[in-house]
């Protein structure tokens, strides 16, 4: 029986094909005239439409002030993480 072929590097060599590097592209974040950055985010129906601008920290939400201190989210903990000023 002939030689399994378990990797991708295993395939190449089969192959006859040398790897190519993988170039990596560094993206600047695009910005408007007041330096906020515009988002999108969406699952099944719902739409989660976020500007995000440099500042002290706070997060507000419909206008309401979000208390971060022992936020958990499903994985992350972000009290740490996330208001350590990304």
């Amino acid at each position: 029986m002939a030689d399994q072929i378990n990797s991708l590097e295993d395939l190449n060599a089969v192959a006859g094909v040398e790897p190519v590097a993988e170039e990596i592209i560094s993206r600047e974040p695009v910005r408007d005239d007041l330096g906020r950055s515009y988002a999108t985010g969406k699952r099944k129906d719902a739409v989660a439409r976020v500007w995000i601008k440099p500042g002290s920290g706070k997060v507000t939400v419909n206008g309401k002030e979000l208390d971060t201190s022992g936020l958990v989210w499903p994985g992350l903990v972000w009290s740490g993480l996330v208001w350590s000023g990304l």
